[in-house]
């Protein structure tokens, strides 16, 4: 069975205090110290070594329980990341956003600023850009919204649970 210090669960500290390799995991609230060979690597085979004592047979519970972790599957990793917001979900928050700024009394450029990013807007921005006039939409979809559009929108959302085929005028 190969060796793996990242089979074990919980909380695993390493260190060397000049004489021995120490491993100290913490495993269902008890913490296992377990001196460690120097020359050991991670997917090598290994081997327990026990004094012969007198209360060996103390010590059996506890290599039975690691063997048995070193030998079970990983745990499955959660993803670091997310799964990127979908086009339509992005275009909801930019509308929110966009008001937002509106009521707030910022400019158009201010609002892409916040949305798009301000180097973008440097770049991106003039008096027939693109990026203009999507501010200008994304204000337009969000005022038809507040004056009664969300119906509209919560009639789609309601199509979509029920597995319905749904268009939206004013998608992009």
């Amino acid at each position: 069975m190969p060796f793996s210090i990242w089979k074990l669960p919980g909380r695993k500290t390493l260190s060397h205090d000049g004489a021995a390799l120490s491993l100290i995991a913490e495993i269902n609230q008890q913490i296992v110290r377990i001196a460690v060979s120097d020359n050991i690597r991670d997917g090598q085979p290994f081997a327990f070594q026990i004094p012969a004592r007198a209360d060996t047979h103390t010590a059996w519970p506890l290599l039975s329980r690691i063997v048995e972790l070193l030998q079970a599957p990983s745990p499955r990793k959660r993803p670091s990341t997310r799964p990127r917001p979908s086009r339509g979900s992005l275009n909801h928050q930019r509308t929110l956003q966009a008001l937002d700024g509106a009521a707030d009394g910022a400019t158009h450029r201010e609002i892409a600023e916040a949305i798009f990013g301000a180097q973008d807007t440097f770049h991106r921005w003039s008096t027939d850009s693109e990026l203009r006039a999507q501010v200008r939409y994304l204000l337009h979809r969000g005022r038809k919204l507040v004056s009664g559009g969300y119906r509209q929108l919560l009639s789609m959302s309601q199509a979509t649970r029920k597995g319905e085929s749904v268009t939206t005028p004013d998608s992009p």
